[in-house]
This record gives C-alpha cells, sequence and structure tokens, in this order.
C-alpha cells in the first residue's frame, strides 16, 4: 500500500468520527425534531443522531422515547451517557466512587428495559476516559468492588472512548495505533485490557462500517501487537450485530464485510469469519431475548 493511499485513509478516517460527533452534537442541540425525521435518514445517521438523541432526553430528565428495540439501543446508549456524566461529576467534587457509581448502576437497572442496562452503564468508561481520566483507576476499583460486570463494562466503554480522544486523532503517523497503545498500557490487569480492545474494535468498526478500508489499514498495520485476538474480534462482531440488530440486514453491511483487503488473510480471519459465525449463531438468540447488553462487555 502507497504512502499516499495510507494518508487518504487516515483523513477518511478522521472524517467518519468527525461525522459521528457532528450527527451526535446536532441531535442533543435539537432533539424532538431529530427524532421526528429519524425514520428518514440513512442507517448509519440515524444510529449516531439516536444515540443523540438520547443524551439530550437524558439531560433534560425526559422519558426515552419507544422505538422498538432497534431505536432503543442508540437512545439508552445516549441516555446512559448523560446519566454517566452525572456520576463522574460527583466524583470530581470530591464524592466516594462508589456512591454514586452504585446510584448510576441501580438507574441504569430500573430506567432501561430488559437486557439494556449494561448498554447504558457502559458508558460511565467513556465518559471517565474523556472528562477524568486521572480518576479512571479509582473508579475501576470502586466497581470491582460492586461486583457483577459492571468494572468490564467499564473498560469496555473506555476502550471505545480511546478511539475519539482528541489529541490522538490528528491525522499523521496512525491515530487508530495511537489508540491500540493505550487500550493496552492503560488498564492494569487483564479483565481492562481484553475489554478496551474490544471496545476499541467496536467503535472502530461502527463509525467506519462505510469505509472498512480504515479497519483494514489497522489490521494490516498493528494485528501482529494486539495482545488477545478474540477479544478485538470479538469486538468487531460485536459492532456488526448491534448493527444489524438496530438497522436491520443492507447493502452497506453486505459492503463492509466483502470488503476486498490489501491482506485478504487479516480480514477473513479478523472480521469476515467471525461477523459471518456470529451472525449465524448470535443474532436469533440477542433478537428473541433482547440481551444486547452482552455485547457491551467481555467477562473471562
Amino acid at each position: 500500500m502507497s504512502r499516499h493511499l495510507k494518508t487518504f485513509i487516515i483523513w477518511r478516517e478522521l472524517r467518519c468520527k468527525v461525522r459521528a460527533f457532528t450527527l451526535f452534537r446536532r441531535a442533543e442541540l435539537a432533539p424532538e425534531a431529530t427524532l421526528a425525521r429519524a425514520s428518514r435518514l440513512d442507517p448509519w445517521s440515524r444510529l449516531f443522531l439516536l444515540e443523540g438523541v438520547g443524551y439530550a432526553r437524558g439531560n433534560a430528565g425526559r422519558p426515552l422515547a419507544d422505538l422498538g428495540a432497534a431505536g432503543a439501543i442508540p437512545l439508552i446508549m445516549g441516555w446512559g451517557l448523560s446519566q454517566a456524566v452525572h456520576a463522574v461529576k460527583s466524583v470530581k467534587r470530591g464524592e466516594a466512587p462508589a456512591a454514586p457509581l452504585g446510584r448510576l448502576a441501580a438507574v441504569c437497572r430500573e430506567q432501561s428495559p430488559p437486557g439494556l442496562a449494561g448498554v447504558a452503564f457502559e458508558g460511565v468508561g467513556l465518559v471517565a476516559r474523556h472528562k477524568s481520566p486521572n480518576r479512571v483507576q479509582a473508579l475501576a476499583r470502586a466497581l470491582a468492588d460492586l461486583g457483577g460486570d459492571l468494572e468490564a463494562q467499564f473498560w469496555h466503554g473506555l476502550g471505545r472512548g480511546l478511539f475519539f480522544v482528541l489529541g490522538d486523532a490528528v491525522p499523521w503517523g496512525s491515530p487508530s495505533g495511537r489508540a491500540l497503545d493505550r487500550a493496552l498500557r492503560e488498564p492494569p490487569h487483564t479483565l481492562g485490557r481484553i475489554n478496551a480492545l474490544a471496545g476499541l474494535a467496536w467503535a472502530m468498526t461502527l463509525v467506519c462500517l462505510p469505509f472498512p478500508e480504515a479497519l483494514d489499514l489497522f489490521l494490516c498495520q498493528h494485528a501482529a501487537r494486539i495482545e488477545d485476538v478474540e477479544a478485538f474480534r470479538q469486538g468487531i462482531a460485536a459492532a456488526v450485530l448491534l448493527w444489524r440488530g438496530t438497522a436491520g440486514p443492507g447493502a452497506l453491511l453486505d459492503r463492509f464485510l466483502a470488503h476486498t483487503s490489501e491482506a485478504s488473510g487479516h480480514w477473513e480471519a479478523w472480521v469476515r469469519r467471525p461477523c459471518e459465525q456470529a451472525l449465524g449463531e448470535r443474532l436469533p438468540a440477542l433478537m428473541q431475548e433482547g440481551s444486547w447488553e452482552d455485547l457491551f462487555r467481555i467477562s473471562r
């Protein structure tokens, strides 16, 4: 792959990130108008717009609109981010982490539909990494004490947030490679690292779904450095499952999976085969049982 093509791909990846953030922000500023026209938008734009609507509704204390399971997932993702901001602010004001995190977990359980509480809670890792990175370790320790899947969800959200770290987004070198460095370095243990890797893969896949060349370039450059291959593959497959559950079948996903890679072995082993297997084996159970929160953490 030529240097010029690599530079072009890195710039396109940045455009995907900026577009996703712009859609989220636009919905946050005018949530009701956005919600009214959501069904007319393309599925990729709708995903990030609905997340922004959920965030705005959470900030305003308004109920989540009933859009069915497909619409509920991005709405609850955004709503969870708004609740996580309040929890992290409480910690920054000096409150011991266990209390606001416990309240956050409780409100996510009480107000989320069955199987979606973890969808809401996972965003606290993203918020903590962006709003209070110096408190990440203390928050994770408090969640470990609270038990359950909370700590795993936290590190998954942190990995998702690493894809959007502003200082790493500059389009030279490898922005996603710098995010990978952080995912391998910042968590202090295996549970944290595998979830940070999965969260990073999750975000990269969903944001760059219209432009698979970005993930392809990342794998060509960095696959050998990924310590837990299965965790990263699971993150990619989880993003595809989420997409399929929210958007349904469509040409965008078909094109993504059928991408012709510079290194076909990488794409086949890391993307196409795991995703097709997940769509065949896991998607029917997710659609029937509604346990979408399983896609927002890895527990081992």
